[in-house]
């Protein structure tokens, strides 16, 4: 799978998945808090943060932030660039939640310099939230220098900081972790692991600060954490076997040689992706300064035999799945360099492109 998670996963992790565990057995439980032991170290962060688990989808894990840190009287500013950033917007309004929507084109860098504007002319920002790699298109933002820009500001203008790290934790240098209150991301992205829970990364300051905002039961991880600190447990069932295979999955993270070594892969990956592609004809969206390794946007071929669908099947009857497109102006189709993947797999890509696109005509 070509895709940005899910992904293409190893063996081992798959064949961890088959081993069964009760959710209270004392094993499972050391997995679990072997689990938020190493998150920590991947990303680099220090003992002022913790780890805390919630189970579903990334989104959720992202909402569980939004609607328990933002109290009452609080006020988010939102950096929309692509759809995850509106996505995070669109929890505002569900949760009620008094926001600011900044937004900038799915093309473009973020404006640093308007985020400061709309942060001094503003009243009551108390929270920030902004996209590390907008899978939209496959852009990564410099959440560094927006974080360093904030931490200059009053400290009446100075938001806590939100960072939705979904796609590239694990594969994408982190340099802002002294910046930053909240960071998410989820099992089947960069760590190469299968659905099922997210995961906070969190100051344990600016999480105490929170107890008592969280506007639904579930998704309160503030509770959550409370919860895994007194006794290591889930407040509610969680996916016994996707952590377990998450853990081994962390294992193979540091056999590779941890986050830098697994980046170099990704980038080997798409470097050769983007050769391949432009000598078959494709163009990609970004400009070259925005563009990420997780995930490539190609623009639609402007020739009358293309089609998405035809294409897309083609290929995925030869045991390939690559991304449809997720922009609101243009014509995209996307391609995944992250997960168990390598340059075999690259260059089988390639060859049947080549071929499908014979066939097609275009």
């Amino acid at each position: 799978m070509f895709t940005p998670g899910p992904l293409s996963t190893a063996p081992l992790v798959r064949q961890a998945l088959l081993k069964e565990y009760g959710s209270r057995e004392p094993k499972f439980l050391e997995i679990v808090k072997g689990i938020r032991t190493n998150v920590l170290k991947v990303g680099g962060f220090s003992s002022d943060f913790d780890v805390v688990i919630m189970q579903g989808s990334g989104t959720m894990a992202v909402e569980a932030v939004v609607s328990t840190v933002v109290p009452k009287n609080g006020k988010i500013l939102t950096i929309c660039d692509g759809a995850y950033g509106k996505r995070i917007f669109e929890m505002t309004k569900v949760h009620q939640i008094p926001a600011v929507k900044l937004e900038f084109g799915e093309e473009d860098a973020i404006d640093i310099k308007k985020v400061e504007e709309c942060l001094m002319s503003n009243e009551g920002i108390t929270h920030l939230s902004v996209i590390h790699s907008e899978t939209t298109t496959g852009k990564i933002n410099d959440v560094g220098k927006l974080a360093k820009m904030i931490a200059k500001l009053p400290a009446n203008k100075r938001p806590s900081i939100i960072v939705d790290a979904m796609s590239s934790f694990g594969g994408v240098d982190i340099d802002f972790q002294n910046e930053i209150d909240y960071l998410i991301t989820s099992a089947n992205k960069c760590i190469e692991g299968v659905p099922g829970f997210g995961l906070v990364i969190a100051r344990k300051e600016a999480m105490k600060k929170s107890a008592g905002n969280a506007r639904t039961l579930s998704l309160d991880f503030i509770s959550q954490w409370k919860s895994m600190e007194e006794t290591g447990q889930f407040r509610y069932t969680p996916p016994t076997h996707v952590l377990v295979g998450f853990s081994t999955a962390l294992d193979l993270l540091q056999e590779e040689g941890g986050v830098k070594k697994r980046m170099e892969r990704y980038k080997n990956n798409q470097k050769m992706l983007l050769e391949g592609m432009g000598m078959l004809g494709f163009k990609t969206l970004l400009d070259p300064s925005l563009q990420g390794h997780i995930i490539t946007s190609f623009l639609y071929p402007e020739h009358k035999n293309w089609n998405w669908e035809k294409f897309y099947n083609k290929l995925y009857d030869r045991g390939f799945v690559l991304y449809p497109g997720k922009l609101t102006n243009k014509d995209c189709f996307r391609i995944g360099t992250i997960g168990a993947l390598n340059k075999n797999n690259f260059t089988a890509l390639l060859k049947t492109i080549s071929e499908v696109k014979q066939e097609m005509g275009f």
